[in-house]
């Protein structure tokens, strides 16, 4: 979930896995969606780096981040953990809030 790819036609796209399985890339500019199989066969996006998913540590120990779902920013420090941290080591959830005025 939200690996960066890119290609010649594309600067940047994330990998996004929603529901039981659905792949597909957003483009954080402009706020655009398209299938894996575009994205892979039809751009021709490849991965900026690579994901190792390493051994689980038995350390106990967490980091709690709460960013928010759709910004640039989220998107550049969920780069630096997957480069950074194996992702054995990784858990992510997605929260929605709802506000009422």
């Amino acid at each position: 979930m939200y690996q960066r790819f890119s290609s010649p036609s594309i600067l940047e796209a994330q990998l996004i896995c929603k529901g039981l399985g659905d792949w597909y890339f957003i483009m954080p500019e402009p706020d655009d969606t398209f299938s894996y199989m575009k994205g892979i066969c039809t751009h021709r996006l490849i991965p900026d780096y690579s994901i190792e998913m390493g051994k689980h540590r038995t350390k106990p120990g967490y980091a709690v981040l709460s960013l928010p779902a759709v910004h640039s920013l989220t998107y550049q420090v969920n780069d630096l953990l997957y480069q950074q941290v194996p992702v054995a080591n990784m858990y992510m959830e997605e929260h929605f809030a709802l506000f009422r005025v």
